[in-house]
C-alpha cells in the first residue's frame, strides 16, 4: 500500500517538480543581480515601517500597495541578503504562477484540457516578456497579483460547484479575499474582473443564459468597482504625471500587442519594416490563423485567451505614460496567461487540420519552438541586465570601503555608440538601470548592506546630431568642487557591449609632510601604491597641489609608463588625475588627490614605472626633485614593479 501511494504521489508530482527546477534553472542568473530601478529606494522607505505603517504609510509614487510594501520590509530585514530574498521570492512566485496554470486552465475551460494546459504552461514560462518581472524584483508585484488571481478564480470555481451553502460561502470569502490581495499588490490585480468574465463566456457559448452568467460575477465586479473606488480616496503622495492623447493609446495598444504576437513578429523581421507596420502585420496574420483555425475546433482557449489578453493590458494601455510601457514589459506579466493560451490553442489546433498521426507530433514542435525562443531572449537578457547592472554593483563594491563620513561620486560619462538591435521594437530593450530619479545612496542601500552618500553627476553632452546616441547620462553635471571632496570616485562608459565602471580615486586628507616628489610650481607627488594584478598592474599616485600651481598651463599632463629591461615601453596611461578629470591646475590645496591608473601588461617580466610631468602641447618635462633636493634623471620618478598577481583582478 505504502509503495502504491509513493508511486502515486511521484506520477502527479514530477512534472510540477520537473517544471519547478526548470524555472529555477532558467532564472538562476538573476540570483547574482543586485537591485535597480526603484528597488532600493523602496527598501529605504520602508526600513522603520511597522506592519500597520505599510497599510497607512503609503505615500509611494501615487499608488496603494500594501503587499508591495511588506516584501521590501522583508529585503530592509535581510539586510545584505536582502537582493537575494527578493530574487528567490520572483522565481519561486513565477514557477507557482506556472504550475497554477495546469490547473486554472482546466477549471477555466472546462472537460479536459489537459494537453492544452501544459502547452500553455510551457510557453508562459518560457515568455520573453516575463524576464524583467521575474528576473528583477520590481516585477515582483506583478507576479504576485498573477498568483492571487488564478487562487481567486480556482476559489470561484469552486464556488459554482453545488455543495452545502456554508461551503459555498467559505469558498466566496475566499475568493472574494484573495481579489482584495491582488489588488494590494498592483493595481493590475483589478484584471481579475477579466478572468472571471472569460471563465463564464466559455460556460455562456455552452449554456447559452447570459443572465444567469452575469448573475454569478456580481461579488468580483462589485468588490473590484469597490475598491476603484476607495483607491480613489486614499492618500497615495504625488501621481505620476499623465497626459490622455489617442496617439498614446494607439502606440501603447500596438505595444501590447507585440507581447501577444511576438511568434510572428520575430518571423517577419527580416522584412525590416516599420516597428509599428511589423506589429500590425503580425496581427493581421494571427487574426487570420485564428480564423481559419477555428472552422472545424472548439474555440474555449481562443475566446479565454483573448479575453484575459484584452483585460489585462487594459490598464496599462489606457492610463500609463507610453515612455513608462516601452521601458516596463514586465506590465505584460499578466497578460502572459492570456499570450499563453492563445498560442497553446492556435498550435493545437492548426496541427488538427493535419492527419492523426503527425497532429500531435506537429503541436509539440509547434510549442517547442515558440518556446525555445523565449528561452534563447530570456538567457540573453539576463546577461543584458548583468551588463546593465555593473554600475550598481561597482558602486556598491567601492563604497563598501568608505567611512560613513565619506563621499562616493559617481561620473556619467557620454557616449556615441550605437543603438543595440532590438528584438522587439516597439520595446526599449536595455533600459537603463540606474534610473535618474533614484538617490545615489538609494542604489548602495541593500546591496551591500549599509548606507553611505553618493553622488551621481555626468560630463556635458557633446552636440552632434549626426551620431546616434544610445545611452541617456544622468545626475548632475559635473563640477570640481565634487572632485575635491569625494573619497572615491567612479566612472561609468556606455559601450556597446554594455557600461563599464572604473574606480578613479578620489580625495584624501593631507597626511604626510614630506613628499616623494617635488615638481616646477609647487606641484607634489606624495606617495605611490603599486598593487599588481592578473594583467597588470594599479598604480596609486598620491598628487597635492599648490596656490602656485593655478598658473599652469592646461595642458599639463603626467606620464605613467611601464619599460621593460631594455627600454621598451610596455603601456602607459597619460593624462590629468581622475582620467582627465581634474587638472592639475585646479588640484585642491587642503586635501590630496589619488589618482588610480591601470596600466595593462600581460606577462610583463622586469619592468620599471617611470612617473613625471610634462606639458603635452611641446612635450617639455617639469623639472623633478626627490625627498633629498636632488633633481631626478630624467625628471622622473623611477619604480622598479612587482611581479604580476594572477590572483588579484585589475579593477
Amino acid at each position: 500500500m505504502l509503495r502504491r501511494k509513493v508511486a502515486f504521489l511521484a506520477r502527479r508530482l514530477w512534472l510540477p517538480s520537473t517544471l519547478a527546477v526548470f524555472i529555477a534553472l532558467l532564472y538562476w542568473p538573476s540570483l547574482s543581480l543586485p537591485l535597480s530601478f526603484d528597488d532600493a529606494w523602496s527598501v529605504r522607505l520602508v526600513r522603520d515601517f511597522t506592519l500597520v505603517d505599510l497599510f497607512t504609510r503609503t505615500q509611494n509614487f501615487g499608488y496603494y500597495r500594501p503587499i508591495y510594501l511588506a516584501y521590501y520590509k522583508l529585503a530592509a530585514l535581510a539586510g545584505a541578503h536582502g537582493p537575494l530574498l527578493l530574487h528567490a521570492l520572483c522565481i519561486a512566485a513565477h514557477a507557482a504562477n506556472a504550475l497554477l496554470l495546469i490547473k486554472f486552465i482546466p477549471a477555466t475551460l472546462g472537460g479536459r484540457t489537459v494537453g492544452l494546459a501544459f502547452s500553455a504552461t510551457f510557453l508562459f514560462t518560457l515568455n520573453p516578456f516575463a524576464v524583467q518581472a521575474v528576473a528583477l524584483p520590481a516585477g515582483l508585484n506583478h507576479l504576485l497579483a498573477l498568483l492571487f488571481i488564478q487562487l481567486a478564480v480556482l476559489a470561484y470555481d469552486r464556488a459554482r460547484q453545488p455543495m452545502h451553502a456554508y461551503r459555498r460561502a467559505a469558498w466566496w470569502v475566499s475568493c472574494l479575499g484573495l481579489c482584495m490581495l491582488a489588488f494590494l499588490s498592483n493595481e493590475i490585480g483589478l484584471s481579475v474582473v477579466g478572468f472571471v468574465l472569460a471563465y463564464e463566456a466559455v460556460r455562456l457559448r455552452q449554456a447559452r443564459c447570459w443572465p444567469l452568467a452575469a448573475a454569478r460575477t456580481w461579488p468580483v465586479i462589485g468588490m473590484a468597482a469597490g475598491y476603484m473606488v476607495v483607491y480613489a480616496l486614499i492618500p497615495k503622495g504625488a501621481a505620476p504625471e499623465f497626459v490622455f492623447s489617442v496617439e498614446g493609446v494607439l502606440t501603447r495598444a500596438l505595444t501590447a500587442l507585440q507581447t501577444l504576437t511576438y511568434p510572428l513578429t520575430l518571423l517577419v523581421a527580416p522584412l525590416q519594416l516599420s516597428a509599428e507596420a511589423g506589429v500590425l502585420l503580425a496581427s493581421v496574420l494571427l487574426a487570420v490563423a485564428c480564423l481559419f483555425a477555428r472552422r472545424d475546433q472548439e474555440s474555449g482557449g481562443l475566446l479565454a485567451g483573448a479575453l484575459i489578453f484584452a483585460a489585462s493590458v487594459a490598464v496599462p494601455v489606457m492610463r500609463l505614460a507610453t515612455g513608462y510601457v516601452q521601458n516596463a514589459p514586465r506590465i505584460f506579466y499578466v497578460s502572459g496567461v492570456g499570450t499563453a493560451m492563445l498560442w497553446a490553442w492556435l498550435a493545437g489546433a492548426l496541427a488538427a487540420q493535419l492527419p492523426p498521426s503527425l497532429a500531435r507530433a506537429a503541436t509539440a514542435a509547434a510549442i517547442a519552438a515558440i518556446g525555445l525562443a523565449g528561452a534563447w531572449h530570456v538567457r540573453e537578457h539576463q546577461s543584458f541586465l548583468a551588463r546593465a547592472s555593473e554600475p550598481v554593483s561597482a558602486i556598491a563594491r567601492a563604497g563598501a570601503a568608505l567611512a560613513p563620513d565619506e563621499t562616493l561620486l559617481a561620473v556619467n560619462a557620454p557616449e556615441w555608440i550605437a543603438p543595440p538591435q532590438r528584438r522587439f521594437p516597439m520595446f526599449y530593450e536595455g533600459a537603463i538601470v540606474l534610473a535618474d530619479y533614484v538617490d545615489g545612496s538609494d542604489l548602495v542601500l541593500a546591496n551591500a548592506g549599509f548606507i553611505r552618500r553618493v553622488q551621481l553627476a555626468q560630463l556635458a553632452l557633446p552636440h552632434d546630431p549626426t551620431r546616434p546616441y544610445a545611452f541617456q547620462p544622468f545626475g548632475d553635471l559635473l563640477d570640481l568642487a565634487q572632485l575635491h571632496n569625494a573619497s572615491r570616485v567612479l566612472q561609468t562608459h556606455y559601450l556597446p557591449d554594455g557600461p563599464r565602471t572604473t574606480w578613479l580615486g578620489g580625495a584624501t586628507a593631507q597626511r604626510h609632510s614630506q613628499v616623494e616628489v617635488s615638481f616646477a610650481s609647487g606641484l607634489a607627488l606624495v606617495r605611490h601604491h603599486i598593487q599588481p594584478c592578473r594583467e597588470g598592474w594599479v598604480a596609486s599616485l598620491q598628487w597635492r597641489g599648490a596656490p602656485s600651481a593655478r598658473e599652469l598651463t592646461p595642458t599639463l599632463s603626467a606620464f605613467v609608463q611601464v619599460l621593460d629591461a631594455n627600454g621598451a615601453k610596455l603601456t602607459q596611461n597619460d593624462g590629468a588625475p581622475l582620467d582627465g578629470l581634474l587638472p592639475f591646475a585646479q588640484l585642491p590645496h587642503d586635501r590630496d588627490i589619488v589618482d588610480r591608473r591601470m596600466l595593462i601588461a600581460p606577462g610583463a617580466v622586469s619592468a620599471t614605472l617611470h612617473v613625471g610631468l610634462y606639458d603635452y602641447a611641446t612635450g617639455e618635462r617639469l623639472p623633478a626633485t626627490d625627498a633629498r633636493g636632488a633633481r631626478l634623471d630624467g625628471d622622473a620618478l623611477a619604480l622598479t614593479l612587482p611581479p604580476l598577481d594572477p590572483g588579484v583582478a585589475c579593477w
